[in-house]
């Protein structure tokens, strides 16, 4: 049973008292700085006394130092892994660089050092993985950063102020040091590695429609200055094939990269018209978009239509387009009625809701779309996905039952495996469910597609999996246990 907290703490012999609203099933946990901390559930109404054996709590101890020697002063170290994969720990370097992570279990763990948002550290973070607890003097070595600094400003030259700035190496999609621009403009990138960088502009300070970057920026580089584009207001109005304007509607655009000025990257964005059907939008001089209707139910744009910012009174005619029809059907072949059916691909989303015959029409697609088919309904999903080329005639959506899926988990020494995230990962398509255990260590999903599923569980902030073993889709009460050490 689930309720309120209750809390006590043990006396100079270890023993301790709670006071619960129930004789029902609890979660004892006992926690202590000195001790590794413990779950177990008591059954009341079976004892309501219990002995709960705890195991003395391991520390990762040492100095930060830099590679002149000196302390690392304030840089955070985190801890991760350890048994099970579960332990996520965190601390900072005292004044001498020592530092102590303590309450871990006996394990392998990786231990991460950066600079904990305090740019005045400006080190360059570093990750040893394998350290095992316990250790009483590791020594980590680190170098400083560099530095890039610059001023970021509006396309007339004022400062901008409050706007995000990070640095990236060549494609990748983490920042190695992000910032925000001060009151006159200016940021100081800190904590980087020797080498070359994309630097970019990535706030929300202002009303802005384009990324302005640097690229190639050497680490060490001072006085840079990135300005912001210059925004163009740009007009038009959606149509149907009649001529009707097509009001309060959403207008996708998205950029042509191949098309973009130098330094400066458009951004996806969507403008809504109005009841006229018009639209007016601000976007960076010199970029150019495709337009398109991805979020409109069964209408699409032309193919090949480009805006170019500043263009004024863009006509955008919309129609059906291409379509695909077809029929949902059970496992038996009797229709499906009254779910709904997803073409996704080609950058659009498109749906419709099957008739009494499963019979469905999805519109809205260009000649030559390929589109992947799924189901949604009560009670009813597609086993996998069907591929279709619009325009297409005749399509055969097959869907399976969703399925009631139970079981418990159970730790190595036997006990339930309590508030633990298990997932359902299907075992050839790879899409997963997933779900907390109770206090009896039990898991329970009610709408699960047919089909062979791998028991995974999955502690939050360690990155560690362990998969117990393979259940079918419809299984109840099935027992999954731990593996040993």
């Amino acid at each position: 049973a689930w309720g309120p907290a209750i809390a006590a703490v043990t006396d100079a012999g270890g023993s301790f008292r709670l006071e619960t609203l129930h004789d029902g099933a609890v979660l004892v946990q006992v926690r202590h700085p000195a001790y590794i901390e413990r779950r177990v559930v008591v059954d009341l109404a079976a004892d309501p006394v219990v002995e709960i054996r705890v195991s003395a709590a391991l520390a990762i101890a040492g100095h930060l130092t830099f590679d002149d020697g000196e302390p690392a002063a304030g840089a955070t170290l985190e801890v991760s892994g350890g048994p099970g994969g579960g332990t996520w720990s965190e601390g900072r370097a005292d004044a001498a660089g020592r530092f102590r992570i303590a309450g871990l279990a006996a394990g392998a763990y990786h231990v991460s050092v950066h600079a904990g948002g305090d740019a005045r550290l400006n080190l360059v973070p570093r990750a040893l993985d394998g350290v095992e607890a316990p250790v009483a003097d590791l020594r980590i070595v680190l170098s400083r950063g560099l530095t890039i600094e610059g001023t970021v400003v509006a396309a007339d030259g004022a400062p901008v102020h409050g706007s995000g700035v990070h640095a990236r190496r060549g494609d990748s999609e983490d920042d190695a040091s992000l910032t925000t621009t001060d009151s006159a403009g200016r940021f100081v990138l800190t904590g980087l590695p020797p080498g070359a960088f994309r630097v970019a502009v990535d706030g929300d300070a202002i009303d802005w429609r384009g990324m302005p970057y640097r690229d190639g920026v050497a680490a060490g580089t001072t006085g840079l200055v990135i300005r912001m584009p210059r925004l163009v207001e740009t007009t038009g109005v959606v149509v149907d094939g009649t001529g009707s304007p097509l009001g309060e509607i959403a207008i996708g655009l998205t950029p042509v990269a191949s098309r973009a000025p130098a330094g400066v990257s458009g951004i996806y964005q969507q403008v809504h018209t109005d009841t006229d059907g018009r639209f007016v939008v601000h976007l960076a001089d010199g970029t150019r978009f495709l337009p398109d209707l991805s979020d409109h139910a069964g209408l699409t744009l032309a193919e090949g239509v480009e805006i170019a910012a500043g263009a004024r009174d863009v006509r955008l005619v919309a129609g059906e387009g291409a379509a695909i029809r077809g029929h949902v059907v059970s496992p038996d072949g009797a229709p499906v009625a009254g779910v709904h059916v997803y073409a996704n691909g080609a950058g659009v989303t498109r749906r419709a809701v099957t008739e009494a015959d499963g019979a469905f029409r999805v519109t809205g697609l260009r000649a030559g779309d390929a589109v992947d088919l799924t189901v949604t309904g009560p009670g009813w999903t597609t086993g996998e996905p069907v591929r279709a080329t619009a325009p297409a005639e005749g399509v055969r959506v097959p869907v399976t039952p969703l399925l009631e899926t139970s079981g418990r988990l159970l730790s190595r020494d036997g006990r339930p495996w309590v508030e633990a995230y298990v997932m359902l990962r299907h075992r050839r398509r790879g899409d997963s469910w997933g779900a907390y255990t109770g206090a009896d260590g039990g898991f329970r999903f009610v709408a699960v597609p047919r089909g062979e599923y791998d028991v995974v569980i999955h502690r939050p902030g360690s990155g560690v999996e362990i998969t117990l073993g393979i259940i079918e889709a419809g299984t109840e009460g099935r027992v999954f246990q731990e593996p040993p050490r």
